[in-house]
């Protein structure tokens, strides 16, 4: 075969008994209980309800679009605006 044309095919040979057992083989976990699924499912969705409770409270102070000092808009300068 001149001119390059040659061409190499490497089989690699497993014995019949290490090829079935490669495929039998191998990580399969076993599906969570009913209570463990639940539970992941409430601490889950406790988490996203703090993050956007905190999100609503602090979302415009961490954007930059309120001071941290300006307070809540609870009127609490105006009592004690008088005697101060």
């Amino acid at each position: 075969m001149a001119g390059g044309s040659e061409r190499y095919i490497f089989v690699i040979q497993y014995p019949r008994a290490n090829v079935q057992n490669m495929v039998a083989s191998g990580f399969n976990p076993h599906l969570p209980g009913f209570r463990y699924q639940l539970l992941s499912k409430l601490l889950g969705a406790s988490m996203w309800f703090f993050i956007f409770y905190r999100a609503r409270e602090d979302g415009p102070k961490l954007l930059g679009l309120r001071h941290p000092w300006e307070g809540h808009g609870h009127g609490h300068y105006d009592e004690h605006s008088g005697g101060h």
